[in-house]
């Protein structure tokens, strides 16, 4: 058992005497390699976390500026508010369809980067 009693870090106190009993034989039981997997395991959960939550964040973004090129699309307003001539109105129209398709793919691309992440993920934990 590797136990430094002076360490700032103290196992969590449970309310369950059983819990507590059985994790202090599991503490007891720990050796280098244990204790070496268990930063390894928590390390790769940061690391997915991170990469997941910055590919989640982008995928936000695209959901976001996607809504809002939808919202401003000329097609979408009602004749009221839309005093520009057609010509016009086509031009900015195709331009927002095709912000609208490059977000799109955006999208795609970060769906695709996630699941590349987390298919390289498994893979290095099923060989």
């Amino acid at each position: 058992m590797i136990m430094d009693r002076t360490a700032q870090v103290v196992p969590t106190r449970y309310k369950s005497a059983d819990v507590r009993k059985q994790m202090g034989r599991l503490i007891a039981g720990a050796d280098a390699d244990d204790l070496l997997a268990a930063f390894l395991w928590t390390t790769e959960g940061w690391m997915l976390r991170y990469f997941f939550g910055d590919y989640d964040a982008q995928h936000e973004r695209a959901e976001q500026e996607n809504a809002d090129a939808r919202w401003h699309r000329l097609a979408d307003w009602p004749d009221d508010l839309r005093p520009t001539p057609k010509a016009v109105k086509d031009a900015v129209d195709a331009a927002f369809l095709a912000l609208e398709t490059a977000l799109n793919r955006e999208k795609n691309l970060l769906r695709e980067g996630r699941e590349a992440c987390r298919s390289a993920y498994l893979a290095m934990n099923h060989e």
